[in-house]
This record gives C-alpha cells, sequence and structure tokens, in this order.
C-alpha cells in the first residue's frame, strides 16, 4: 500500500481500522487521541506512531487522514484542523455517523473526501465498509476502498444510501451481539448454565454465518433447509412470526436512519 496514513480517534472505531490497517505492509501509522490512555492500550496490541498533540500529526505531510472521532465532536475538530492547514493533497475520510460530505467541504473545498461507514468486525480484518465520495474523489475512490479492503469487504454506493448502510453495517453488529445475549439468556432459563448457553449460541451464529458466506443459496433457502415440518425449528420460527419480529427489525433500521439523518442535520 506504502501509505503515510494518520487517525483522529482512538476509540471503538478507530481503534478497529489501526488494528487491520497495521498487518498491513508498508502502511505507516500514525494515531492522535485527546486522551493519551486509549493510545497506550493499543500500543500493547499494535505497532504505531503516536501523535502528542493534534498540530504533530497534521503537519507530518500526510497521503490520507482518518477521522474517528463523535459526530459532536466533529465541527470543532474540522475547525481545529483548518486553522494547521491541512495539506490540499491529503485525502480526509470520515467514520462518523451522520456526517455528510458537504460538511467537510465547506472547511477543505480543495481535498478529496471519502464518507466510510465500517464496522468493529474490521480489527479481525472481517468488517463490512460502505463508501462514498465528493465529486473531487469520485476518480480514485478504488484507491480508498483498497485500504477498507485491508480490514474486510467493501460496497461502493451513493451517499444518500448512507444512512441505511449505517443502520445495517456500522450498527449491525450490535444487533447481532444482542441476539446472542438473549439465545444465551433463554438457554439458561431452560436449565443451561451461562457459559454453556453462550458457547452453543455463539458457535451456531458463527457457522450459520460461515454456511451463509460461502453457499449459493439465499439466507431464505438455507432457512428453509432447517425447517423440518411440525418440526422444532418450525415452532420457533412460528413463534417469530407471532412477535412480528419482522416488524422489529424494520423499526430498529428505520430508528438508526432516522438517528443517522439527525446527526447530519445537527
Amino acid at each position: 500500500m506504502n501509505k503515510k496514513i494518520g487517525i483522529i480517534g482512538a476509540g471503538s472505531m478507530g481503534s478497529a481500522i489501526a488494528i487491520g490497517l497495521s498487518k498491513e505492509a508498508n502502511v505507516d501509522l500514525s494515531i492522535f487521541n485527546r486522551s493519551p490512555e486509549k493510545l497506550i492500550q493499543l500500543k500493547n496490541i499494535i505497532s504505531f506512531t503516536s501523535a502528542e498533540k493534534l498540530s504533530d500529526l497534521i503537519k507530518d505531510k500526510l497521503d490520507i487522514l482518518i477521522i474517528a472521532v463523535k459526530p459532536k465532536d466533529f465541527n470543532q475538530l474540522l475547525e481545529e484542523i483548518k486553522n494547521l492547514n491541512l495539506s490540499p493533497e491529503t485525502k480526509i475520510i470520515s467514520v462518523a455517523a451522520g456526517i455528510e460530505i458537504k460538511t467537510i467541504a465547506k472547511f477543505f473545498p480543495e481535498n478529496k473526501i471519502y464518507r466510510v461507514m465500517p464496522n468493529t468486525p474490521s480489527q479481525i480484518s472481517a468488517g463490512m465498509s460502505a463508501i462514498a465520495a465528493n465529486s473531487l474523489g469520485k476518480d480514485e475512490i478504488s484507491e480508498i476502498e483498497q485500504i477498507f479492503k485491508s480490514i474486510g469487504e467493501t460496497l461502493i454506493i451513493e451517499e444518500e444510501q448512507m444512512h441505511v448502510a449505517t443502520a445495517i453495517a456500522g450498527s449491525g453488529p450490535a444487533y447481532f451481539f444482542k441476539i446472542i445475549e438473549a439465545l444465551a439468556e433463554a438457554g439458561t432459563k431452560q436449565g443451561l448454565s451461562l457459559v454453556e448457553a453462550e458457547k452453543l449460541a455463539i458457535e451456531t451464529m458463527y457457522g450459520a454465518a460461515l454456511l451463509l458466506k460461502k453457499s449459493k443459496l439465499s439466507p431464505k433457502d438455507l432457512r428453509v433447509q432447517v425447517t423440518s415440518p411440525n418440526g422444532t425449528t418450525q415452532a420457533a420460527l412460528e413463534s417469530f412470526e407471532d412477535s412480528q419480529i419482522d416488524s422489529v427489525i424494520d423499526a430498529a433500521v428505520a430508528a438508526a436512519c432516522k438517528r443517522s439523518v439527525e446527526l447530519a442535520k445537527s
């Protein structure tokens, strides 16, 4: 890859990206975080250059700057970066939920800007990242895609689709973990220990996801394969239908989309 990459933010997403990128050859990685404790924790996992001040990171003639901070801190940070004279040659990547490209372009009209929504499995190179670019960066979007392919799969979309990509890919791991929690808790109510129930739930979900990814069959086809008439799976799925699980999931994704739109307007 042979790139000098700077990351602002060492929270869950910034750290996930950093861990993934650290496995790539020829990546010169520098990270700034206002709380040095998080950088110390990350140093126990990967090697990178710690920037003591934001100015130390920006003056380093970066090829790419990845901004991974909370949306509420974004505008103030952009103002700080602008005052530090970021090079117009530096490509800017935002992974903040709900922050639109036009917001960043107001501060950096000459820079190529990309909006990416990765997810936390990026830290084990199993992430899913949706990528959109402003007009300046569309010809080079494949270069940004290459970066995020180092930490998982990618999908190039139009920016107006980013809200739903955030709701599915960005937030999706949390939905999955919640289902695992619920399965394990249900198992304990039926006589298993929590350790036993979690192992059954985790390994079953892992195997099912792997089977789905490697299979040429659709999720529906694989579900039908498991469901014997009048069997245990059918009984469970009928309970799902009684609980209107499709409507529950639809409402969850809609709520996440709505919040992403709200963040874009704030």
